[in-house]
């Protein structure tokens, strides 16, 4: 009734697939291949493909595994019934690509989430989405969160997984903290120029150990995030 997906970790070892060849794969994957060779055995119009985007990589390259990670993301929107299954991103690794027992196991129960949302039975499946960023000031940045199924987020302060950059540079952070209940706000040692961008669990290996969650009870994380 429901197709998981939860690879990439070959093609973003390799790093000779692009973002955009990546995406095309799977799109071509899933109409020509899945869908054909197995019914729909589900109450959706087509059988469902959720995706498990690419976990942590602690001794991968940031290109070639964002290409991959992003690809997976853009395929939720050009795939029709493609949607994210979980993210893996802020569960804790136990090798170079698979995750700690107890992380596969809040895995599972998250993706079971998503399927209990598409039969209905469950009001969200997804955690908090970044809708803007501001500058407020010249070390000052604001990021606004948009809540799905909860209505808060944790922690409150020291939050890590965030980067701020002035073109290529990354500038550095002297602290990411909660403003409110849809804000976090991020304080930069330096005057942060006006053209700069910021990116929330980036590349590989990304800084997990202080993480954004939202309040409900299965404290699904911040997805990811690049401007």
């Amino acid at each position: 009734e429901y197709v998981v997906w939860m690879q990439g970790e070959a093609d973003a070892a390799r790093g000779t697939v692009s973002r955009e060849e990546y995406r095309t794969a799977l799109e071509r994957l899933v109409d020509d291949q899945i869908r054909l060779d197995i019914k729909n055995g589900s109450a959706r119009p087509q059988l469902p493909f959720l995706i498990i985007p690419l976990v942590k990589r602690p001794t991968g390259k940031n290109t070639s595994c964002q290409w991959i990670r992003s690809a997976q993301m853009d395929a939720l929107k050009t795939i029709d019934e493609c949607h994210l299954a979980a993210l893996s991103l802020d569960l804790e690794n136990r090798g170079r690509q698979h995750l700690a027992p107890a992380s596969y196991t809040t895995l599972g129960i998250r993706t079971a989430q998503t399927i209990l949302y598409l039969l209905g039975k469950a009001a969200y499946h997804r955690g908090p989405a970044v809708t803007a960023v501001t500058r407020e000031s010249d070390r000052t940045v604001d990021i606004a969160i948009r809540h799905r199924g909860g209505t808060d987020f944790t922690p409150g302060s020291s939050v890590t997984g965030f980067e701020v950059l002035a073109g290529e540079q990354l500038l550095p952070i002297a602290a990411a903290s909660r403003r409110d209940s849809s804000t976090i706000r991020i304080e930069l040692e330096d005057a942060v120029a006006v053209d700069f961008s910021v990116r929330y669990l980036y590349g590989a290996h990304p800084d997990t150990s202080n993480p954004v969650r939202d309040n409900t009870e299965l404290r699904l994380p911040l997805e990811p995030f690049s401007q």
